[in-house]
């Protein structure tokens, strides 16, 4: 996420994650200052578990994964608030290996380069 500036004063901004997704989202840094004409960026990192969709029921689509929760960033000095939509689509951890057999390289020496094509998908 990055938030930018056209003001002229410096603007404290503090990112918080929705009751929706507490414990689901994280923010690094949290909070920061954003510099006249500059650019500040936040890191989102998100850990959803199977029932995130339910947490979330007012802002997702349970037929297809996808979550799009509204999150807002906080600037005390500014009137209008700050929004953004988080969408995520929740997809298994399962992959599936079209050489299910393994990869067999053969002999390979130190100083030689061999390759595979190989084809992972997302279940």
């Amino acid at each position: 996420l990055v938030l930018c500036n056209r003001g002229k004063v410096s603007l404290k901004v503090q990112a918080k994650a929705p009751p929706e997704l507490e414990g689901y989202i994280e923010f690094n840094p949290d909070m920061g200052f954003v510099q006249v004409g500059g650019e500040f960026e936040i890191g989102i990192k998100f850990r959803p578990t199977p029932d995130s969709i339910a947490q979330c029921a007012p802002y997702s689509l349970p037929e297809t994964g996808v979550i799009a929760v509204p999150v807002r960033v906080y600037v005390p000095q500014q009137v209008i608030p700050v929004y953004f939509t988080l969408r995520a689509l929740l997809t298994s951890g399962e992959v599936h290996l079209d050489k299910a057999d393994g990869l067999e390289f053969g002999s390979c020496f130190v100083t030689e380069a061999m390759s595979q094509q190989l084809t992972l998908t997302n279940l």
